[in-house]
């Protein structure tokens, strides 16, 4: 089931050191974590919270899989599901639109417990009506 997440958020924390080779210099680190509502939370790989934010006004963005969904975020919200979907069909849903049949895509190598890139998932899932899956 394909749902809203109200509760859950995409959160960015920033720490500052001082920069070892630069006197009077700091170096900002910033790490992103899906925080799923329900006392789930996933750190993100390093410079994937960037690749969300700047995907997701134009079309939805695989953040993670935790707690036994897919999470996405699409135009500044998250969404949800128990299977995966593709691209074109979490928009569908987001929008309030039918789903276009036979879209969904498989799991890939989700299915063996080894969970691709989310740039990979997009690509894979933009690829997949072309594919027949």
């Amino acid at each position: 089931m394909f749902r809203h997440e109200p509760e859950a958020q995409l959160r960015c924390e920033e720490r500052s050191r001082p920069d070892p080779q630069h006197r009077g210099v700091s170096i900002l680190e910033r790490s992103y974590v899906l925080d799923t509502g329900r006392g789930d939370e996933v750190a993100l790989a390093l410079g994937a919270g960037e690749v969300v934010l700047a995907g997701q006004g134009q079309r939805p963005v695989l953040v993670a899989e935790a707690a036994g969904r897919y999470w996405w975020m699409y135009e500044g919200r998250l969404y949800s599901a128990a299977e995966w979907l593709s691209r074109g069909t979490v928009a569908d849903l987001a929008e309030g639109r039918p789903p276009v049949p036979g879209r969904r895509a498989r799991r890939g190598g989700a299915a063996f417990g080894l969970a691709p890139p989310a740039g990979v998932m997009g690509i894979l899932s933009d690829l997949a009506p072309l594919l027949g899956v």
